[in-house]
C-alpha cells in the first residue's frame, strides 16, 4: 500500500496514477507525482515498474537515515523481492542506529544535567542562571537579541529535542515558536 493506494489492485500504470490522484486530492495534496508524465520520466511505464519505483523511494529514504546519503542506483535492475529483502536489511541498520543514536542522546542529556548542576553549585548560583550560561556558551543565539532556538541548543548538545520542554521550565519562560523554532530569550 501506498498512500492509501494498494497497487496490486491495479491493473494498470494508469489505474494507479487515477486512484493515487484521487487519494491526494482527496488529502489536498499535490498531484504532481500521480500523473503518468511524472513516472514515465522516470522511466516507469507498467505497474511492476511503479511498484519498483516506490520499493525504491522506500529503500532510499531508510538508507539515508541510517547510512546518511541516498543511493543511486537503477532500480529496474532489480526485482520486487530483491528490493523488499534490501529494505529489510537497511531497515535493521536504520533500526539499530536509531536505538544507539537514543542511548547517545540519553546519556549526553545525563551528562548536561550534571555539567548544569555540577556548575549551579561551584559558583553559587541558581539553576536558571547555570543553564543560561550553558546555553549562551553554546553560541545558538541569534545575534545579541537574546532569542534561542531551543532546538538548535539541543541539536548541539546532542540531547533530545522533546527536552526543550524541561529546558524552558527551568528557565522559567514559555516557548514563542516561529517558523518551527522554539525561541526563548536569554538576557546577555
Amino acid at each position: 500500500m501506498i498512500d492509501g493506494v494498494n497497487l496490486t489492485d491495479c491493473k494498470t500504470l494508469e489505474e494507479y496514477c487515477e486512484k493515487k490522484t484521487a487519494e491526494y486530492k482527496a488529502n489536498g495534496w499535490s498531484t504532481v507525482s500521480c500523473q503518468i508524465e511524472f513516472y514515465n520520466d522516470a522511466g516507469v511505464y507498467t505497474l511492476e515498474d511503479a511498484i519498483k519505483w516506490e520499493l525504491y523511494g522506500t529503500y532510499s529514504d531508510i538508507h539515508k537515515d541510517a547510512r546518511g546519503f541516498r543511493p543511486r542506483f537503477n532500480f529496474l535492475e532489480y526485482t520486487v523481492n530483491e528490493l523488499e529483502e534490501m529494505i529489510d536489511d537497511v531497515s535493521e541498520e536504520a533500526k539499530e542506529i536509531a536505538e544507539m543514536e537514543r542511548r547517545e542522546e540519553r546519556r549526553a542529556w545525563v551528562n548536561l544535567r550534571k555539567e548544569i548542576i555540577d556548575h549551579a553549585e561551584y559558583f553559587n548560583i541558581s539553576l536558571k542562571k547555570s543553564l543560561e550560561e550553558n546555553i549562551i556558551k553554546a553560541d545558538v543565539m541569534y545575534g545579541d537579541t537574546g532569542q534561542v532556538d531551543l532546538g538548535y541548543y539541543c541539536y548541539k548538545r546532542g540531547i533530545p529535542f522533546s527536552k526543550y520542554k524541561i529546558i524552558t521550565k527551568v528557565l522559567e519562560q514559555k516557548v514563542e515558536e516561529k517558523y518551527g523554532d522554539k525561541i526563548v530569550n536569554i538576557e546577555v
